[in-house]
């Protein structure tokens, strides 16, 4: 795949794991059920991970690996994807995190299905795995404590 093309797919997933973090926040925050609240909490730190795992591979071509950032670097990292005014954002849609999760679950398909070195590959068979593994997880809750 070509690396301009594979590096727009990616920045795009990024976007996708951005919206899905501020869909959990809220979800978290809304949440009446306690187990609801930390689930969607938890969801929202493994899609900053997930987003801080592809811009180290887009950005600094090593191995991916957790890498720890300042304070600095973490309110940097955030005013580039939700912008300089990140803390007063006012949520604008209520989509279901399904739904969300379901997207990024077929970028990474999508790029699987492409010619990808090992690297690539590992990480988004990972990001695969962690989203379905999240999508069957919210059914299941949904299930047990929602109408």
């Amino acid at each position: 795949m070509q690396d301009q093309i594979l590096r727009e797919c990616l920045l795009q997933l990024i976007k996708v794991y951005a919206f899905a973090e501020q869909q959990c926040i809220y979800t978290s925050i809304q949440a009446q059920i306690p187990i609801l609240k930390i689930f969607f909490e938890q969801r929202a730190f493994e899609r900053m991970s997930l987003m801080e795992e592809i811009e180290q591979l887009l950005f600094t071509k090593k191995e991916v690996g957790p890498v720890p950032k300042t304070l600095e670097q973490l309110y940097h990292f955030h005013s580039q994807i939700y912008g300089k005014n990140a803390l007063t954002n006012i949520h604008i849609a209520n989509i279901d995190s399904i739904i969300i999760d379901e997207k990024a679950l077929e970028i990474c398909n999508c790029l699987l299905a492409g010619d990808l070195n090992e690297n690539v590959s590992a990480i988004l068979k990972s990001h695969s795995i962690t989203l379905e593994s999240s999508i069957l997880s919210i059914v299941y809750l949904k299930a047990l404590y929602e109408d």
